[in-house]
Formats: C-alpha cells, sequence, structure tokens
C-alpha cells in the first residue's frame, strides 16, 4: 500500500511538471518562461499615401510604418528587416536585401492604449521604402515583369537572449498584372469639319 501512494505522489508530481515546463492556460508558455521571460512583440505596418507623382516615381515614394506593440515586461531590438520579394511564386533573388537596424523598444508594461486602432503607437519606424533602387532598376530591365510581391520579416532579440522572426508584411503586391507603371501617352484630336 505504501509503494502504490508513493507511485500514485511521483506520477502527479512528474505530470505537474510536465505540465508546467510545456506550457498551459495558467504559465502561458510554462514555467521556464517565468525564469527567462521572451519577448511578446506585435507587430503591424500602415501604408504611407505617395504623392502626386506618375510612372517609376510612384514606386520609389511608395513607403510605410512599421509599428510595435510590446505585450510584455520584457525589452527587445529589432535587428534586422529582411525583405524578399517573388515573381510567379519564385523569389528573385538579386532583389532580397536584408536592412540591419538597431531599434529598442523598453520593457514598458502593456496598457489598452497600444492596442492598434485606439490611440497613437509608442513605437513605430517610419518611411520604410517598399521597393529599394535595386528593384526599380530591375522594373526598368524587365518591363514585363508580372506580379511582383514583397514578404518581410523582421528579426529580433530580447533582453533575455531570446532570438525570434516576426511576419510583418506577406505577399504584398508591389505591382499587379496589367498594372501600368509608365503611364501611356495619349495623342487627342480636335473634331474635323
Amino acid at each position: 500500500m505504501k509503494n502504490k501512494n508513493t507511485v500514485f505522489i511521483l506520477i502527479a508530481v512528474l505530470s505537474c511538471v510536465m505540465i508546467m515546463m510545456s506550457g498551459c492556460n495558467w504559465f502561458e508558455k510554462g514555467l521556464l518562461n517565468v525564469i527567462n521571460p521572451e519577448a511578446e512583440v506585435r507587430m503591424y505596418y500602415s501604408m504611407q499615401a505617395p504623392g502626386d507623382v506618375d510612372g517609376m516615381d510612384l514606386l520609389t515614394q511608395r513607403t510605410f510604418t512599421l509599428i510595435v506593440y510590446p505585450l510584455n515586461e520584457v525589452g527587445f531590438t529589432i535587428e534586422e528587416l529582411r525583405y524578399r520579394y517573388q515573381s510567379g511564386g519564385s523569389e528573385i533573388a538579386k532583389l532580397s536585401r536584408n536592412m540591419t537596424l538597431a531599434y529598442y523598444v523598453p520593457p514598458i508594461p502593456y496598457t489598452d492604449q497600444f492596442t492598434p486602432g485606439t490611440g497613437t503607437a509608442p513605437f513605430a519606424i517610419p518611411n520604410l521604402p517598399l521597393l529599394f533602387q535595386e528593384g526599380i532598376d530591375y522594373l526598368w530591365g524587365y518591363p514585363d515583369p508580372g506580379e511582383l510581391v514583397l514578404n518581410l520579416t523582421a528579426h529580433i532579440r530580447d533582453d533575455a537572449g531570446n532570438r525570434m522572426v516576426k511576419t510583418v508584411i506577406a505577399n504584398y503586391p508591389i505591382l499587379q498584372m496589367g498594372e501600368d507603371f509608365i503611364p501611356p501617352e495619349v495623342s487627342i484630336s480636335g473634331p474635323t469639319s
């Protein structure tokens, strides 16, 4: 009887340890996250409307603001943004670009004012380009490139040393099939009598 109780107690203790280490509703990411917490980050983008320009100048002026919300009291650094462009489902390697950053978000407590759409963003990186000069040159070299889409990821390191990758933009159409990025020249003649 004594051995039977010991076995049940041992199984119960091991089950509790497994639940705490693996994560559940009570401990979110588990007990290890309490000891070495990982930053919780929410990111989204806001496109900025370009000025009144035509043709290829429109592509150089298409920018966005990256808005970052910390969700727990762990600071983190955005170390890199990785731009990956695709056309026809395959990546265009010559357009890929890594933008090195050192944008630090301090360990501040989360409040409702940080919820997107309900207040000003605490941390924002404005005027990030959708397309770099290499992309403009590529489009000049290939006048019919088809659809060009952007996938952007942010590479982050938090204060506890954890590294993570967050998708910021997925399959955003930079240029779509049938879109004229160079306006056609039109000659208009008056009525003949």
